[in-house]
């Protein structure tokens, strides 16, 4: 699958537009011997990594079209097992019967997740990160440690480094910290914890001005005002934490409980700290110019009404894409639901809360990121559960694990060892889910090979033989040739066609499939007029009946038009 429709850039396109445009930047940033990207709708820290490993295969080998592709896609491959290692660490930490099932679910048991782990696109590297920040939360957790605190907000900077919705982990890092210090904090005198208090609460009110940002944003946008006014609420929270810090020094009975707050306070203060320090080394060319601020404005503005057309059906939307059997299955939502039920009633019934309420971090992570998806993103795709995905198996592992020891105690005496039933329901598992995913690879790249796509630029680069221009619709693949002019579009309209003025029409039915359905008109993001123009040209097209086209070669996705 890596290799798969990886021969040059044009080919890529032909399936997968997100590839294209991130091979397209880190090349012309590697030609330019530069780290430049010049956008930053998501973080940088993918394209740094990347372009450091083209810089070392450089060594050896020239970077082509292909070689850089292939590099990104054995990374995102290497993304996946190392989130699928993360995950079985927690749990062979945590809850160790589940620390194999989660380790062969990860791996095999999402089409969404196994496509995606061989994809140029940075959301597996997104999620690996948040396992390693949700991995050394726990440690801190169990056991609070100064070293487990910087790791842990090291790799939640990382990830929002990664994509900006890393930043959703900062609420769980600053509840573990309310809720527990370092020993070494603890013993620290309320005086000190007062100076320490106040002397960070001024840094933070100083530098959370909005006043400061407001000219690096762009004006009049919502998401420019929310960003505004979620620091405005920054600096308003460091002058509380300023006066809770004076307060010692004017009230006498003072309550020893505060110091939890006030240490909590400073710890989520230094966590910010580590996670804004860790996103400037992982992402340096976003911080000039505050480039990032107006990286989150494009990304959120994009997808706050829908992708193309307006979407409504928020939670529940959500919730039938992650049933669909190539994302999770709804066997596997299913058994994770029991999984988490279990969680519970052992973190009410158990005398070993502490074990079972870190078991529950995957549980924040889902709450917290499932928020900031269902309001603010209204762009309904799988692959935007991506970072979900692995945490959902975590829960999917504990359900199976404790019903195999619930089956066991039914079938046998409590002397007799349950490894045997746990050792066949991981490998009936694992054969399973590697068959489907060996299934769905092979049918993969039988799908390329005989893709209609490259049938369809096989006959243009045959049937034409003098310089000609094509207007092409995006997913359809137009070889290398001098003879071969072409622009491709998220859809075709006559204004596209009178400025071509195109010898040649490529349609592909995975762009115009949107505009067919003349219902959808009012749900069209674009307007209704050019709608209704994309499903008149559509319709003409496909019936052969267009005044100015007529269709010379068809192969039933892919079909070409010539002027009459």
């Amino acid at each position: 699958m890596i290799y798969s429709a990886s021969g040059d850039i044009r080919i890529v396109d032909a399936f997968n537009t997100d590839e294209v445009d991130f091979l397209s930047s880190l090349l012309d940033a590697y030609k330019n011997g530069s780290f430049e990207i010049g956008h930053y709708e998501y973080g940088l820290l993918y394209y740094n990594i990347g372009l450091i490993f083209f810089n070392i295969v450089g060594l050896f080998t020239p970077i082509t079209e292909q070689v850089g592709v292939i590099i990104m896609r054995f990374l995102s491959c290497f993304y996946l097992i190392g989130t699928a290692l993360v995950l079985r660490q927690f749990a062979k930490k945590y809850a160790d019967s589940a620390k194999d099932l989660v380790f062969v679910l990860v791996l095999f048991s999402s089409i969404t997740l196994i496509n995606y782990g061989t994809m140029l696109h940075p959301d597996l590297a997104q999620v690996f990160f948040v396992a390693l920040s949700l991995l050394y939360l726990a440690y801190y957790w169990s056991a609070p440690t100064i070293s487990s605190f910087v790791l842990t907000s090291v790799f939640a900077g990382l990830a929002f480094s990664t994509k900006y919705v890393g930043i959703a982990l900062l609420p769980i890092l600053w509840t573990a910290f309310f809720s527990n210090s370092p020993l070494f904090f603890k013993k620290q005198s309320a005086i000190t914890s007062s100076i320490v208090l106040v002397v960070l609460s001024v840094f933070t009110a100083f530098i959370a001005n909005p006043d400061f940002y407001s000219p690096f944003l762009t004006p009049n946008n919502d998401i420019s005002a929310s960003i505004l006014s979620a620091v405005a609420g920054v600096r308003i929270l460091a002058i509380v934490f300023f006066f809770l810090g004076v307060s010692i020094f004017f009230y006498k009975n003072y309550v020893r409980r505060i110091e939890q707050v006030k240490w909590g306070a400073i710890l989520s203060i230094l966590s910010t700290s580590v996670f804004g320090l860790a996103f400037c080394i992982g992402s340096p060319q976003g911080i000039r110019g505050f480039n990032f601020l107006n990286g989150i404005v494009a990304v959120a503005s994009v997808h706050k009404d829908g992708h193309w057309f307006r979407d409504e059906t928020g939670l529940l939307g959500w919730l039938a894409i992650i049933v669909e059997p190539h994302v999770i299955s709804l066997l596997w939502a299913g058994i994770a639901v029991v999984g988490l039920l279990f969680v519970l009633y052992r973190l009410i019934t158990s005398e070993r809360k502490l074990e079972n309420g870190i078991t529950l971090l995957p549980l924040a992570w889902l709450v917290v990121f499932c928020v900031v998806i269902v309001f603010r993103v209204k762009s309904h795709f799988a692959h935007y559960l991506i970072p979900i995905l692995p945490f959902c198996f975590f829960y999917t592992a504990i359900g199976l694990g404790t019903l195999a020891d619930r089956l066991w105690q039914l079938a046998f005496t409590a002397s007799k060892s349950k490894n045997y039933l746990s050792a066949a329901m991981l490998l009936m598992i694992l054969l399973y889910s590697a068959w489907k995913a060996v299934e769905y690879s092979k049918d993969r790249i039988e799908q390329f090979e005989n893709a209609p796509e490259l049938k369809a630029g096989k006959w243009l680069s045959e049937n034409i033989d003098k310089s000609v221009f094509i207007s092409a619709d995006k997913y359809t693949y137009i070889p290398r040739d001098e003879q071969l002019n072409f622009r491709q579009y998220w859809g075709l309209s006559k204004a596209v066609i009178k400025e071509d003025n195109p010898d040649y029409l490529v349609i592909n039915y995975h762009t115009y499939q949107w505009f067919l359905p003349a219902e959808d008109v009012d749900t069209y993001l674009h307007g209704r007029a050019l709608f209704l123009e994309r499903n008149t040209l559509y319709h003409e097209l496909l019936d052969d009946r267009h005044a100015g086209f007529k269709l010379v070669a068809d192969f039933e996705e892919v079909k070409i038009f010539q002027k009459r």
